[in-house]
């Protein structure tokens, strides 16, 4: 469900539903639990997990992370820092690199991104972990380029088809899931932490 929460509960939540004797029946819904981006991963026990990409952020910064959702222990993943996220990648070259604290002095600029995740599954379709490929990339910026920057972009001005974001090289990063968690097995230079 999205819409239904707020900033600080990830915009909506989660209802779990089970069929019983051909109806329908919520088991129970959960705010700040997002489930709309996700793929099920397989266990050996024969449940499922979700592994999940959200994206959040405000005033030019995005975030979007990969997590782990486990139905039977549902976390309020997919934002900065909370329990079961996996991976972040951080954007924020909407802002231009304006400071608001101190507009002579610009922020450095970050533009980073997640194109593709491809999930590994063993023979017998058990999930095993997961590949994330995507793109980063920073600069830092002057105070004429911030300001020429935010004039590209401001709406009912005339644009000239400037591009202050940061050229980008790819990136991937390998996950091995032990059954419980994620563990980083692999990366290549310039992947998010």
């Amino acid at each position: 469900m999205s819409g239904c929460e707020g900033g600080y509960n990830n915009y909506g939540g989660t209802i779990l539903l089970t069929k019983h004797s051909g109806t329908w029946t919520m088991l129970w819904y959960k705010g700040g639990v997002p489930t709309n981006t996700c793929h099920r991963g397989k266990l050996e026990s024969g449940r499922e997990v979700l592994v999940c990409l959200a994206r959040y952020g405000g005033q030019g910064n995005v975030w979007t992370d990969l997590y782990i959702e486990d139905l039977l222990m549902p976390v309020s993943a997919g934002a900065a820092g909370k329990k079961g996220t996996v991976l972040s990648a951080f954007d924020n070259s909407s802002t231009c690199g304006w400071n608001p604290q101190d507009e002579e002095k610009p922020i450095h600029i970050t533009r980073e991104f997640i194109e593709r995740v491809q999930i590994q599954t063993a023979a017998d379709g058990t999930f095993r972990g997961v590949s994330l490929f995507g793109r980063h990339g920073e600069r830092d910026m002057t105070v004429a380029q911030v300001n020429a920057c935010d004039n590209e972009r401001m709406p009912g001005k005339p644009h000239r088809g400037l591009n202050f974001d940061p050229p980008t090289r790819p990136y991937r990063v390998d996950f091995k899931f032990d059954g419980m968690r994620m563990v980083r097995v692999a990366s290549t230079p310039g992947a998010p932490k």
